[in-house]
């Protein structure tokens, strides 16, 4: 299961954290204060000035990001938390297009916000494929490791209705008991990339318009909210095999939307992404705008044969079992139980995803330290 010792990052309000690996801003002196030379011969000195010496030596500093510049030191066991403020944490240094990458050699990592709610704590990009270069570099938080949690802050995708433009990617196939716990992640097309290990969102938010759920992760979202901020697919699953243990599992959640029902702008619960796609919705309560038909093959028939969609006792005025595709299942509360966390998220490790999240929610911060721009200490969240 892995070590239960986590190494917590705490953010706190109205900081701006920078990049180690930004450039340093070089200050050059001014020429003016060389001595003239004449207009009519210019010999060449034996000596420069100093203030050209010093010109050429600090030029010299400005090196490429492929040289070989300093890299700073990896995270060490000892550096347990990182301090910041309530403000947007725009950190994209030119090398590195994510706000933040946790790579695989850093596991049990815990971010933390202090802020009264999860919007005092923004970690924010604004990628998006056409710009990056492909889907998968657009991500605002990558995470690669195992054991990672996140409580209390918001990460998102400014890219808006642009194409694909990834908030948050889970995708590494050793990121491993993912628990993202009060958090807000926010985008339009492919919002969050849930594609490798098990995964546990719980009393979230999730926002977007286009597949905003993609990926092929064990994954259950429990009381959480799934904004539609656009018609168009909730979920695209991706599981290529009817033997994977993976699939999205929207439990005792809620699907909401601004649109208006009268204008036929429509969201459909789901879409293969991959033949063997399953998503199942369990105690769900879905709005007007769910498309009666519930769930679509993309335009390919043979998926209808191998994607497995599925509800149960879904409630609002969205829900519809007669009129769902006829491919689709409606299973009994028996039926749906091997759906529940502590049975589908198990695993060999017997892995307990809601003990997890109940922990993560009593870690308590230290004491912040004070900013220079505001001398009066931050309050930690209860």
């Amino acid at each position: 299961m892995g070590s239960s010792q986590h190494n917590s990052i705490t953010v706190l309000p109205q900081h701006a954290v920078h990049s180690p690996h930004a450039s340093p801003r070089l200050r050059l002196p001014s020429l003016q204060s060389c001595p003239p030379t004449s207009r009519r011969r210019r010999p060449r000195p034996r000596r420069p000035c100093r203030f050209a010496r010093r010109t050429r030596q600090r030029r010299s500093h400005r090196l490429p990001y492929h040289s070989k510049r300093p890299r700073p030191p990896p995270l060490r066991h000892s550096q347990s938390r990182r301090h910041s403020r309530p403000r947007p944490h725009r950190d994209r240094p030119r090398h590195l297009p994510r706000a933040l990458f946790i790579t695989q050699n850093h596991p049990n990592i815990t971010l933390i916000g202090l802020g009264k709610s999860p919007s005092d704590v923004v970690i924010t990009n604004s990628l998006n494929a056409s710009k990056a270069g492909g889907t998968f570099v657009t991500a605002t938080v990558e995470i690669e490791s195992p054991d990672f949690e996140a409580d209390n802050l918001t990460i998102e995708n400014t890219a808006g209705n642009t194409g694909q433009a990834v908030a948050v990617a889970n995708r590494s196939d050793r990121s491993d008991r993912s628990i993202f716990r009060h958090c807000r992640l926010l985008g339009h097309q492919d919002t969050l990339f849930a594609d490798f290990g098990r995964q546990y969102y719980v009393d979230s938010t999730i926002e977007g318009g286009v597949d905003y759920i993609f990926g092929n992760a064990a994954a259950i979202f429990e009381r959480d909210e799934l904004h539609s901020n656009g018609p168009g697919y909730i979920t695209a699953q991706s599981r290529t095999s009817a033997d994977q243990p993976t699939g999205y599992v929207i439990l005792n959640s809620r699907i909401t939307t601004t649109l208006d029902p009268a204008t036929n702008q429509t969201i459909y619960l789901g879409r293969p992404w991959r033949p063997y796609a399953r998503v199942i919705f369990i105690n769900t309560e879905l709005p007007a705008n769910i498309n009666p038909a519930g769930w679509g093959n993309w335009s390919n028939p043979a998926n209808e044969s191998t994607a497995y969609y599925a509800e149960s006792n879904s409630t609002g005025p969205g829900a519809s079992p007669t009129t769902r595709v006829p491919w689709s299942h409606q299973l009994t509360s028996s039926d749906a139980a091997q759906f529940l966390p502590d049975v589908f998220l198990a695993g060999t490790d017997h892995w307990n995803p809601i003990a997890a999240a109940t922990v993560l929610g009593q870690t308590k911060a230290p004491p912040s330290t004070p900013s220079p721009q505001n001398a009066s200490p931050s309050q930690a969240k209860p």
